[in-house]
């Protein structure tokens, strides 16, 4: 049977991780939202060809996807959300 101390150590690393998750979700988040707003700066510009500008719309539809399918993993896996 688990002592107290080793719940502790248990609940400690446990608590390490979750913050790491947490870390590199919001960093992920960052970046594509980053990605997202570089690519419609791009695009308000005018002057770019048609084929980069249907590449560029692409890339930004499947940043707001992946940004989308984070945040659903996200709320899925937390307690209580």
């Amino acid at each position: 049977m688990a002592t107290l101390a080793d719940l502790q150590v248990a609940l400690d690393s446990v608590s390490a991780e979750v913050e790491q998750q947490t870390t590199v979700v919001n960093s992920a988040t960052v970046l594509l939202t980053d990605l997202k707003r570089m690519l419609d700066d791009a695009l308000s510009g005018g002057g770019t060809p048609d084929e980069v500008i249907a590449r560029i719309q692409a890339i930004a539809s499947a940043l707001d996807a992946n940004e989308a399918a984070l945040a659903e993993a996200v709320a899925a896996n937390t307690p209580g959300a």
